[in-house]
């Protein structure tokens, strides 16, 4: 991971307030718009220690701008985005099937593909956009684009209010006893050091309320997995993962909670590797303030599907 810039300047000049993307390009002669804006879609840009990703934002004498550009030659190349990827498009909102391990959002780690750079190649009419939601890098599905501020902040309203349906499955090691169980919780923020969240057995300062419904739809005959329904009424980081390990059922292929590859036959084992098998299946929203409610539906990942396919499982 690069942790030290490749551009450092603190903007000056009667040209200001400007663009960030005219302003760099007056401050920075050695960097060309183009590039300029490349490393705003790859998220490398840093306004006063703050990431901006939109070449239009105004900047003033005095901002300390950090620039990070990515290595061609060390750059990992991205899951690939096509048309069927698309699942709704109007000119407020984007759903796009997120393919398993594309990030939704820039790391300070160029060489790691994210979401917004895949989507602007497959349609680059799409100047601006804003991530409403984010999704694991593992995690694949419907994910939500806002192209423009208003549309973010009323569908960030709907989230805060708990006011868009989520629906994941889940392929879980273990059969649970229960149809059907909500599973109310206290999790921690993300540990630094390990990367998880964990539960805890009562609220306490530092842990948040997480509620998720589960639904059995269907087990495996030759092994102990089952497939899940997963339904969170709230929106916490890794809220899923966390919870399925605390009802030991935990997810299969997650790398950071479980080792589940011993129960599982050495062809549906080897699948697993590749990433977790949680799937972000159903979005139900408004997508405007005066619209009637959608509902999208994101189609499974080839490798999810090839796992059922193995383990005798009818894919939803």
């Amino acid at each position: 991971m690069a942790t030290t810039p490749d551009y450092t300047c603190t903007l000056h000049g009667t040209h200001l307030p400007a663009r960030i993307d005219r302003a760099l390009v007056a401050a920075l002669p050695s960097l060309s718009r183009r590039c300029i804006r490349r490393a705003l879609d790859q998220g490398g840009i840093y306004l006063n220690r703050r990431r901006v990703r939109v070449a239009s934002r105004l900047v003033f004498g005095g901002d300390a701008v950090e620039i990070f550009l990515p290595t061609t030659s060390s750059r990992q190349p991205a899951p690939q985005l096509g048309r069927g990827d698309i699942l709704y498009h109007d000119p407020d909102l984007l759903i796009i099937n997120k393919p398993p391990c594309l990030l939704s959002q820039a790391t300070r780690q160029q060489t790691v593909a994210h979401l917004i750079p895949a989507v602007r190649q497959l349609l680059p009419e799409c100047d601006t956009l804003h991530i409403v939601h984010r999704l694991d890098g593992e995690t694949s599905g419907a994910i939500m684009l806002a192209r423009n501020r208003p549309t973010a902040v009323f569908l960030g309203q709907q989230l805060r209010e708990r006011r868009i349906k989520k629906q994941y499955l889940a392929l879980c090691a273990g059969i649970p006893t229960w149809t059907r169980h909500t599973e109310h919780s206290h999790l921690s923020p993300i540990a630094k050091d390990l990367g998880t969240v964990s539960v805890a057995d009562q609220a306490r300062a530092h842990t948040r309320e997480a509620r998720t419904r589960f639904t059995v739809l269907t087990s495996a005959s030759a092994c102990p997995v089952a497939l899940l329904k997963c339904e969170p009424h709230s929106g916490r980081s890794h809220q899923i993962r966390a919870q399925l390990l605390h009802l030991n059922l935990p997810l299969l292929g997650d790398k950071k909670y479980s080792n589940t590859r011993p129960l599982l036959p050495a062809n549906a084992a080897a699948l697993t590797s590749a990433h977790h098998l949680l799937h972000a299946h159903r979005l139900t929203l408004r997508p405007a303030r005066r619209r009637e409610p959608i509902s999208v539906q994101a189609p499974l990942p080839t490798n999810f599907r090839k796992i059922l396919t193995v383990l005798g499982i009818r894919a939803v």
